[in-house]
């Protein structure tokens, strides 16, 4: 399929390029045993959706909701410091939160919640209303 985009000596330089909105453990552990040549990974918005992925992969537990509620308050504070702006700062989270839902796929209020909301504290109210994963 790249071959119709890309030109020969670009397509050269690749060897495989597989592409996840999501990545998980599971899905890591499954690309090294399919391509035992990788060398590297890019995490990307797995990271994002679940900061405990590199713990994760190392052996270690998984995510709670306490660990990604103390993880925002940390980039609130951050954000805070830097935006100095309570709307700057909401949105900023927002872009994470819509990404960290996806460990919540039976929360349909709480997205909806997250993806209309345009207060910060009714995005962190949402946030901490969520149940342990």
């Amino acid at each position: 399929a790249l071959r119709q985009f890309l030109r020969p000596e670009f397509l050269g330089r690749v060897d495989e390029i597989i592409v996840f909105n999501q990545l998980t453990k599971e899905d890591y552990e499954n690309i090294l045993k399919t391509f035992p040549d990788t060398r590297s990974i890019m995490l990307g918005r797995g990271a994002v959706s679940n900061p405990a992925l590199f713990r994760e992969i190392q052996g270690g537990g998984k995510i709670t909701t306490g660990e990604m509620i103390e993880f925002t308050e940390i980039l609130k504070d951050k954000y805070n410091a830097i935006l100095s702006s309570d709307k700057f700062t909401m949105h900023k989270l927002k872009e994470i939160w819509l990404l960290m839902m996806w460990n919540f796929p039976d929360e349909e209020k709480i997205l909806k919640i997250v993806r209309r909301t345009e207060s910060l504290t009714e995005l962190l109210r949402a946030i901490h209303s969520l149940p342990e994963i």
